[in-house]
């Protein structure tokens, strides 16, 4: 079982992307149920994390790459055990600190904020990256390139902006009121 499930566990390092919210929450929350228990790597969970927070690193800042990472974000708090998926939170945040750092500006350079937000919640994001990924969003959306935001997206970003109004209220005003006007 150990063998088959380390197996299971590059497979899904590899092909994490390719998953929605659903399914990787599916994924964690069974893994999490799963009674396979290794000496020195821990439970199910924990093995499928670490090789999770392995293939984080470097995914880049195309709009699907960063959809990805909002997805599994968003599917980390699904599971009961939050302080097992604590590494993935932090390989997480510090991906997009790097995505924000590239500074690279398009119609979706919104999206890091939507995986900011979420990661923010578990593992706090330093105020200042916070707000410039909220400047980010709001100077991409108000760019006006005549794209147009899905109600999806839309529903996504007022999320985002909610859970980012304590920490820094002026600044997630911003995105709200491009996305308004």
């Amino acid at each position: 079982d150990d063998v088959l499930y380390r197996d299971f566990c590059a497979a899904c390092a590899v092909s994490w992307r390719e998953l929605g919210v659903r399914e990787l929450s599916t994924l964690l929350r069974e893994s999490e149920y799963y009674e396979l228990l290794h000496p020195t790597e821990g439970t199910a969970l924990h093995r499928l994390v670490a090789a999770l927070t392995g293939s984080v690193a470097g995914i880049g800042s195309e709009p699907e790459a960063v959809a990805s990472l909002v997805a599994l974000s968003r599917a980390t708090f699904s599971v009961r055990s939050r302080v097992a998926c604590e590494p993935l939170h932090k390989a997480l945040r510090d991906t997009v600190l790097s995505i924000l750092r590239q500074g690279e500006s398009s119609a979706s350079a919104w999206m890091p904020l939507l995986a900011g937000s979420e990661l923010h919640a578990a593992v706090g994001l330093p105020d200042d990256a916070l707000q410039e990924l909220m400047q980010l969003a709001r100077s991409a959306l108000a760019s006006g390139d005549g794209t147009k935001l899905s109600a999806e997206s839309c529903a996504a970003l007022f999320r985002a902006c909610g859970r980012c109004v304590w920490t820094a209220p002026e600044a997630s005003e911003a995105p709200l009121a491009a996305v308004l006007t």
